[in-house]
């Protein structure tokens, strides 16, 4: 490694973190090949809960603070930055603004506060390209769709928030309306048997078909025609962004930042929580003009390469770490 090379300690919450454990590793993969180096240090609070945060593309190293105002941290940090010379600090998290203040003062070092925030950005590289009608057929078997159906897909943790009660009734709805349709959950959690239970009692088992793992979501993606997220409550992986990406319609609920990623009735459909007629209703008219399905699927995925392209937000902070280096 070039010691001149800059280095930055990219510092971040735990709870900022864990709501961003699959965008990270691309934000500092990306940084990587623009010769940007990133140490990444997680504060855990005392009150977090223990939950594994390494992947095989990101190494955190995890400090553990103990109080407000912690007098070890400074220590770790002072030899961070005498091991990593010439470095900045870039701190993602509000709540770690006051701890990078005093340290840039007691060390001479420049920073980043939290309002530089990394914003949510995928590598559209990994949704170019269309697959094959022959290949969307052996993915379709695969998950024992019927060839013809429309597809609803869902990716998220089977538990109460994700409200996957209201995607089976908005399916029931669209069944009723001898519309032939069928829905994709893919994830897991303890409501995996009450779901099921539900499906069995709406007559719905053969149309609602259950995926445990989340390894291939781009193949997923590509067999949905659109893309509901139902949740009450935000979660950590939402995967709005990737389905815009793929070209696919989005509905997602009116709730915290699925309103930054979706304009209304341009680039998606943002409905209230609990309603799934609502989800019905949008779903019917995109099925009965699918050049509007198309259009703002297309809009979608412009949407994404302006907004959330990683590629050009990775070049966008190298230019920034230089500046503040000059």
């Amino acid at each position: 490694m070039d010691p001149k090379q800059l280095t930055v300690l990219q510092i971040i919450s735990f709870k900022d973190l864990f709501h961003l454990k699959k965008d990270w590793p691309r934000f500092i993969r990306k940084l990587w090949e623009q010769g940007i180096l990133s140490k990444v240090i997680c504060v855990r609070e005392k009150d977090d809960q223990a939950v594994k945060l390494m992947s095989d593309d990101l190494n955190v190293e995890v400090w553990n603070k103990k109080s407000e105002f912690d007098f070890g941290l400074y220590g770790k940090l002072k030899k961070i930055i005498k091991d990593n010379t010439p470095c900045i600090i870039h701190v993602h998290s509000q709540s770690l603004d006051g701890f990078i203040v005093t340290a840039s003062i007691l060390y001479g070092i420049r920073f980043l506060g939290s309002q530089n925030k990394v914003p949510l950005g995928i590598d559209l590289n990994e949704f170019d390209g269309k697959v094959s009608s022959e290949k969307m057929r052996s993915m379709r078997l695969e998950l024992g769709l019927r060839e013809d159906s429309f597809v609803i897909g869902n990716i998220g943790d089977l538990i109460p928030e994700c409200d996957h009660l209201t995607l089976i009734k908005a399916l029931r709805n669209l069944i009723e309306k001898q519309m032939n349709a069928e829905l994709v959950i893919v994830g897991q959690g303890p409501l995996r048997k009450q779901l099921e239970e539900k499906a069995g009692e709406f007559h719905l088992t053969d149309r609602v078909k259950f995926v445990a793992s989340k390894k291939d979501i781009v193949s997923l993606l590509r067999v949905f025609d659109v893309y509901v997220v139902s949740a009450f409550q935000e979660q950590a992986e939402s995967w709005i962004i990737e389905a815009m990406a793929m070209g696919k319609p989005v509905i997602a609920t009116q709730i915290g930042t699925h309103c930054e990623k979706i304009i209304q009735g341009k680039t998606g459909f943002l409905v209230p929580c609990g309603f799934p007629e609502r989800i019905d209703t949008v779903i019917m008219r995109w099925k009965a003009n699918q050049s509007l399905a198309q259009d703002i699927g297309r809009a979608g995925r412009e949407f994404t390469q302006d907004k959330f392209n990683l590629e050009k937000i990775a070049i966008e902070y190298k230019n920034l770490y230089n500046q503040l280096t000059q």
